[in-house]
């Protein structure tokens, strides 16, 4: 991560609040945040994003889906990532299904946040383990549970990656 300013790891294991930040497009899976978000009703998820590729239509729905969820709260867009530091979180979730290097990923590792992401392209190339927790099927919602559990119940070893 040549170039990349580090600040100290941010986890707040004492937190339940999990940080979405992408676009609501098919390519970042809002609908697998929202089978995840379904098999983890003990934490809140803030999201935060809107429709840009896929159309108002296709996004509008996904909204709708995800806002019926009693632990998913919709933030709507943003500009910065700095927009979405507004509070504590366990960590941050990224569930596109392809990418290369994704800025938002390499934004919420710079802000100290642990990253729970899919086992893709440039994030397991690039990134490897550092400040991720990477799931290998990127498209099954068990994999991301199972990270998400493993980060709260192992807070000593999460703390250093």
């Amino acid at each position: 991560m040549n170039g990349l300013q580090l600040y100290p790891q941010k986890i707040d294991f004492s937190s339940n609040k999990i940080l979405w930040a992408s676009r609501l497009d098919r390519q970042k899976q809002p609908l697998l945040l929202l089978e995840i978000a379904k098999k983890l009703p003990q934490f809140e998820f803030c999201v935060f994003g809107s429709s840009v590729t896929d159309g108002s239509d296709w996004g509008e729905q996904v909204c709708k889906s995800l806002h019926r969820l009693p632990n998913v709260r919709l933030m709507g867009g943003f500009s910065s990532f700095d927009e979405v530091l507004n509070e504590n979180y366990l960590l941050f979730l990224y569930t596109s299904k392809w990418d290369g290097l994704p800025n938002i990923v390499l934004e919420a590792i710079s802000a100290g946040l642990l990253v729970v992401a899919p086992a893709i392209a440039g994030l397991k190339t690039d990134l490897g383990t550092e400040r991720c927790v990477l799931v290998n099927n990127e498209s099954e919602p068990s994999g991301y549970v199972n990270a998400i559990n493993w980060v709260l119940a192992n807070h000593k070893q999460a703390e250093t990656i």
